[in-house]
């Protein structure tokens, strides 16, 4: 993402420097949590308890 200056938008912080954005470590364990967040949802989504509620 790119900066700005603090007399480009309010900040609290001053002068915003451009994100260095994700290195190839952080996305791979973003991807990795993603997968088995979406695992684990349907994991809870599919289990049998959910059948011995009533709507």
């Amino acid at each position: 993402m790119a900066g700005w200056t603090c007399a480009e938008r309010f900040s609290h912080r001053g002068d915003v420097p451009d994100s260095p954005g994700w290195s190839d470590e952080q996305k791979e364990t973003v991807e990795r949590m993603r997968a088995e967040l979406r695992e684990l949802s349907t994991a809870v989504i599919d289990h049998p308890h959910w059948a011995t509620r009533s709507a």
